[in-house]
């Protein structure tokens, strides 16, 4: 049986162009790592796609050096 898409609702926000409402809803329970670095991933993209490059830049820490 497969396990149901727990991301479903988060990447169909971002595919609206709904990029605020994913950032909002983004807080998902029950994910694995992998699941929760796609989240981290879209998410980020929604800031991108809002021009918030700041923040991104904020919350990526030591993986960003401009």
């Amino acid at each position: 049986m497969a396990t149901p898409d727990l991301l479903f609702n988060l990447r169909n926000l971002v595919y609206l162009g709904a990029y605020q409402a994913a950032i909002n809803n983004s807080d998902v329970p029950g994910l694995d790592a992998d699941a929760a670095a796609e989240r981290d991933a879209i998410v980020f993209r929604s800031y991108i796609a809002l021009g918030s490059y700041q923040v991104r830049a904020d919350r990526c820490g030591v993986w960003f050096s401009p």
